[in-house]
């Protein structure tokens, strides 16, 4: 959703769109939780339009990788189709999948906020595991699957994910994780107020999963979910949020609205992939 993400930046002070000319530096540091591509009609040109920005400011934005950076899901839900339609032939779309291989699979901020696409896994109890993994690989299996499938739910235990790739979570592996990584310390006052706009403690935040308020916290505000595709699929109608986050104190989601033209189909693309 390409001019839906001019809106995101518009929104926190970094103007793509209205400027006249390339910025020299960005009023903000970035980090983008996954899923670029697919469900949308300029899969090609947001993925290398934040790509650009990689290159240009490699200190000041960062991108993880989600579950839609993968052959065997973006083959079928958005991206090979944009690459014939706009090319006649599939070499962008290899070129591409072996850019998203490359890709990070999890963050830290801050030394208190881990942030991945997905979710945990039974595989990965502590944070340095993650930077042994091989990542130059499909997301068909393995802790890798699990980082950018799993989801958070009320269960006691890892469960299999209905998705069919990762598992299920409850809130006793979420806090257990935390404690590990000593993003939560003992004796850390945990905030349990409804709009969890109070937090300082460290948490866990994705994405995956809609949010129709834009974002939407879990496990007694120790996970959250960051949504920031508005009026997803242009008919789902839900808000969308960034998450903008300051040294000492809580994190504050910014809502910003969907650019009114988002939602513009092109005359010659096919829309057999929003399933």
């Amino acid at each position: 959703q390409l001019l839906d993400l001019f809106q995101l930046f518009k929104t926190a002070n970094d103007d793509f769109i209205e400027e006249t000319s390339e910025p020299e530096k960005l009023n903000n540091t970035y980090l983008f939780l996954g899923d670029y591509v697919d469900r949308g009609y300029c899969s090609i040109e947001t993925f290398v339009f934040l790509a650009f920005l990689k290159v240009k400011f490699p200190n000041q934005v960062y991108l993880l990788r989600g579950n839609h950076e993968s052959r065997q899901i973006n083959q079928i839900y958005g991206l090979f189709n944009d690459c014939m339609q706009l090319y006649g032939h599939s070499g962008i779309w290899f070129f591409l999948n072996d850019v998203f291989d490359l890709l990070p699979i999890a963050a830290v901020i801050d030394n208190k906020i881990f942030c991945v696409h997905g979710g945990l896994s039974p595989k990965v109890n502590y944070i340095g595991q993650i930077s042994t993994l091989y990542r130059r690989k499909e997301l068909d299996n393995g802790a890798i699957a699990d980082l950018t499938w799993s989801d958070p739910d009320e269960v006691s235990k890892f469960v299999p994910n209905r998705r069919g790739n990762g598992y299920i979570f409850g809130k006793n592996q979420t806090l257990s994780f935390l404690y590990n990584n000593r993003l939560i310390r003992r004796g850390d006052k945990i905030n349990d107020e409804k709009d969890g706009n109070n937090i300082m403690h460290g948490f866990v935040a994705r994405s995956h999963q809609l949010a129709n308020e834009g974002f939407q916290w879990f496990h007694d505000h120790n996970l959250v979910i960051v949504w920031s595709a508005p009026n997803y699929m242009y008919k789902s109608g839900n808000k969308a949020t960034f998450m903008k986050v300051t040294p000492d104190k809580p994190p504050v989601f910014q809502e910003f609205k969907k650019d009114e033209k988002s939602s513009i189909k092109p005359e010659d693309l096919t829309i057999e992939y929003f399933a």
